[in-house]
């Protein structure tokens, strides 16, 4: 492991926990229910950056399908009855972005 990369095994699809060594496709979920962690108290204590999700792909396209199938995307357009809470973003006073969230705006903010 490197400061902020995860082990993500290509050929079987799957990430490496840091803390036990183990490999899941879903590691999220892992680290919550074995570790007692959130992802993001495991992207701090490792040096990833905070936004990571760890699905392997092929389950990350069954939760896509199952998204656009059941049309729960629609909760993120504008006016939507289960938008976001407005806390859950930059305007929260707790809210840090990670270093690589940093790097990665000002990436978007040159394109501009």
């Amino acid at each position: 492991m490197g400061y902020g990369k995860p082990d993500y095994d290509v050929l079987a699809d799957a990430w490496k926990c840091e803390i036990c060594g183990e490999w899941f496709k879903g590691l999220g979920y892992h680290i919550a229910r074995h570790h007692r962690l959130t992802v993001r108290e495991y992207n701090r204590r490792f040096g990833f950056d905070l936004k990571n999700v760890y699905l392997s792909k092929e389950y990350a396209k069954k939760k896509r399908q199952t998204i656009l199938k059941t049309g729960m995307y629609k909760n993120l357009e504008k006016g939507s009855k289960y938008k976001f809470n407005k806390l859950a973003g930059p305007k929260d006073p707790n809210y840090k972005r990670s270093e690589q969230t940093k790097q990665r705006l000002r990436v978007l903010r040159k394109k501009k």
